[in-house]
């Protein structure tokens, strides 16, 4: 059966126990097929040799098979339904793929983290993004501090409770400096919003972007990174942050900063697994090698699907996540590229809080749990002895996985 995007088609009636379809995307993009039934169905997407399941879910009484992907120009794709439970009645379906409609701000083009025209290899949010984009989940960036006046972080920021733990005083709105470049990079890749259509998205709309300054040029105090990460671990937990995007590694071993993340167990860590072309099996940086329950562990895919060359590895790492020309924020106005594990983290932050914004009531280690499993990735060939997961984050297969759970 050849179907067309953007019509329904309702079957009343199956030969046999199973349904083919086959169809050619009219553009390369993001697409969503939905197919409801009055039986419990599972199916198998392909093109070529590659195969892929689709999630099947009940809901409503009503039995519901959903699977969204960015899809390629003049390929063609393949989904075959089969019916799984036995029935007398007749079999009715309701089939319908849907083109998701991409943003039209001027720097989306670059965001190939969100959208991945060249060979469909993104994070899967924009179908997502028809279900839930904003959240208030209070989301810690430990990092530099970040540049409050970005025209594309203007009102993301939670001012009121940022803090410096360099200098222990309240973060209070700055002018630009260079040393802030880091944590706002990282904060633009969470909740930035273009503004007049001028720059880029985040992964969420979320005005509980917090400043967490751990380091950075103006550490004349002499307060090492670790105890200033253990300060702010402290405060998180005060305040109610529920994330905290950790966009840095060292070498040495902190028992006082491992003792705390495994303590704030209501609090969700999403660490960079380090820049350092370490297999961390065998080399270890931290907070990266603490094998935290509440702690997911980043690493950085290139545009083309292949591990980013300096990106650390192994059996520690849970999952991995664009880490190549990521563009984000630089200036009060200005935009910059740049790579690694560092800029990876921050994706996995900001999907991590829309599951979040769903189920309040979820804890870290569940989300992790949701988020890294090997159902829920997208399998990336040649990465399974690199990371634990063996694919890259989908914030799609993610929020259906959920939702599944919710019912």
């Amino acid at each position: 059966m050849i179907v067309r995007v953007g019509k329904t088609y309702n079957i009343n009636k199956i030969e046999g126990c199973s349904l083919e379809i086959s169809f050619s995307p009219p553009r390369s993009g993001s697409y969503e097929l939905i197919c409801c039934g009055n039986k419990k169905m599972e199916g198998i997407i392909y093109s070529g040799n590659d195969k892929e399941v689709l999630h099947s879910n009940y809901n409503n009484s009503m039995y519901t098979l959903k699977f969204a992907k960015t899809l390629l120009y003049q390929c063609v794709y393949i989904v075959k339904i089969n019916i799984i439970e036995v029935k007398s009645v007749q079999t009715h379906l309701s089939l319908r793929i849907e083109d998701i409609q991409e943003p039209t701000n001027s720097l989306f083009k670059y965001q190939w983290g969100i959208l991945n025209k060249s060979n469909g290899l993104d994070i899967n949010i924009l179908p997502l993004w028809k279900y839930i984009k904003e959240s208030n989940v209070n989301i810690g960036i430990a990092d530099t501090g970040i540049n409050y006046n970005h025209c594309n972080l203007n009102g993301y920021i939670n001012s009121d409770l940022a803090y410096n733990f360099v200098t222990e005083t309240k973060d209070i709105k700055r002018k630009y400096g260079t040393e802030y470049e880091h944590g706002t990079h990282a904060a633009g890749i969470v909740a930035a919003q273009p503004c007049n259509n001028c720059g880029i998205y985040g992964i969420t709309e979320n005005s509980n972007i917090i400043s967490l300054k751990i380091f950075g040029e103006s550490n004349d105090s002499g307060i090492k990174v670790s105890d200033a990460f253990v300060s702010a671990v402290e405060y998180s937990l005060k305040h109610n942050i529920r994330i905290i995007n950790c966009s840095f590694c060292g070498t040495t071993f902190s028992e006082k900063e491992k003792k705390i993340m495994e303590e704030a167990k209501d609090i969700l860590f999403i660490i960079a697994a380090g820049n350092n072309s370490y297999n961390l099996d065998y080399k270890k940086v931290y907070p990266a090698c603490y094998e935290l329950e509440n702690g997911i562990v980043v690493a950085a895919m290139d545009r083309e699907g292949k591990m980013y060359p300096t990106s650390n590895y192994g059996q520690c790492i849970d999952i991995i996540a664009p880490g190549e020309n990521i563009v984000s924020l630089y200036g009060d106005d200005k935009f910059i590229k740049a790579n690694g594990t560092s800029v990876a983290a921050p994706f996995v932050t900001g999907v991590c809080s829309l599951m979040l914004a769903c189920r309040q009531d979820l804890k870290p280690r569940e989300i992790k749990k949701i988020i890294t499993s090997r159902k829920n990735v997208t399998p990336i060939e040649g990465i399974t002895n690199c990371v634990i997961s063996g694919g890259l984050l989908n914030a799609y297969k993610s929020y259906v996985s959920l939702m599944e759970n919710c019912e």
